[in-house]
């Protein structure tokens, strides 16, 4: 069973609710919530993957975590990881999360779906401290990418 960003959280910090914040036709920007606090963001670009599966999108836009719809539906679903990197937090991310931690850790991620292997979506997934990950890597040089991206975000 393929681990998701959410399955990560849940074991660190329990149960927890999904908000979305904003949502397009092209893209979507959520927050993981447990009881206490915020623990994680997903920033989602949909991609042309979405199409082959209709009447699951139709249910994603609607509010439904993507990787536990696909995985409820029995559809085979794979992530494929493009980097991990630490990430230097703004006043404004670590206020967020209620830490004091300099640093968080991003994971950049795309997502495929079905038997043919559909490009779905690319997910960007920021996890509060304590979440870490054993290694760090760029497989195609988009962190510095990223990074710009979510400095946009939490300025």
């Amino acid at each position: 069973m393929v681990t998701l960003g959410t399955d990560v959280l849940e074991q660190e910090f329990g149960k927890i609710t999904t908000d979305v914040l904003s949502q397009s036709r092209n893209s979507r920007a959520i927050r993981h919530r447990n009881s206490d606090r915020v623990v994680g963001y997903a920033f989602v670009e949909f991609k042309e993957g979405v199409s082959a599966f209709p009447a699951v999108h139709t249910e994603i836009v609607a509010g439904s975590k993507i990787g536990e719809t696909f995985r409820r539906r029995s559809v085979p679903y794979s992530r494929d990881d493009v980097c991990v990197f630490e990430y230097s937090m703004s006043p404004k991310l670590k206020g967020s999360f209620l830490r004091e931690e300099d640093s968080c850790f991003v994971k950049q991620v795309e997502v495929f779906v079905g038997e043919e292997q559909a490009h779905y979506a690319s997910v960007i997934e920021v996890y509060s401290p304590p979440v870490r990950f054993d290694g760090v890597y760029d497989k195609t040089g988009v962190s510095e990418k990223v990074k710009r991206f979510l400095d946009r975000q939490f300025s």
